[in-house]
């Protein structure tokens, strides 16, 4: 079971001053500012769902640092448990039964891919068969520069098209228009597929949930 405690207070990818400036406005101009506030908020929900962030049913997906809580009750022994929110920004506390484990002497976290490892000295063992609680805080503190790029390059596309879908490659209109836009033809339902080769290959998408 999976819940966010503490929701991110902004979802935003971009400020309102990157998103003027990936449209081609100046920084400080303002006078779209309506528009791409719903714009920002579109291409983040975009980005967020390419990239498979685990929902918890209440609060909207992010990949922006929030705290979480996570609990399995296996029936037998595994190997490795992997959480559903990732980068591990840090952890809070890993409960087994009635034990709380320690970091680095009872368990190593991977904090790129969400793994935890359970240890018995300096040997890798399972996590046992019951209840484990794991608490912890996920996510970027401060959007990285090339996810920031790709939200600008997804926000530019949209506003180039003023508003119409990203996806619909082209639009052919006999004797009155014939337009081709920016999206590869070979883009999935979702994203561009430059885009996602983008997010792809900077490891923001949770490839656990795609496997």
């Amino acid at each position: 079971m999976f819940q966010v405690t503490q929701p991110a207070a902004d979802l935003n990818l971009l400020t309102i001053e990157e998103l003027r400036v990936a449209v081609g406005l100046a920084s400080t101009d303002d006078s779209q500012d309506d528009k791409l506030e719903t714009l920002g908020k579109r291409v983040s929900a975009m980005i967020t769902s390419a990239c498979m962030v685990v929902k918890d049913g209440v609060n909207p997906p992010t990949l922006l640092l929030e705290g979480c809580v996570e609990s399995w009750r296996l029936k037998c022994e595994q190997q490795g448990l992997y959480l559903s929110r990732r980068p591990i920004f840090q952890m809070v506390s890993v409960t087994v039964g009635a034990s709380v484990l320690t970091q680095d002497i009872d368990y190593e976290v991977d904090a790129a891919s969400g793994k935890l490892v359970r240890l018995c000295g300096d040997n890798e063992t399972w996590w046992a068969s019951g209840r484990t609680i794991v608490e912890y805080d996920a996510g970027y503190d401060t959007v990285p520069e090339d996810l920031k790029a790709i939200a600008a390059q997804l926000a530019g596309g949209y506003w180039a098209d003023d508003g119409v879908d990203p996806m619909e490659k082209k639009l052919s209109i006999p004797g009155v228009v014939d337009i081709e836009r920016w999206v590869d033809a070979g883009a999935d339902s979702q994203m561009p597929q430059e885009i996602m080769q983008r997010l792809l290959d900077g490891g923001y998408v949770n490839r656990n949930m795609v496997l």
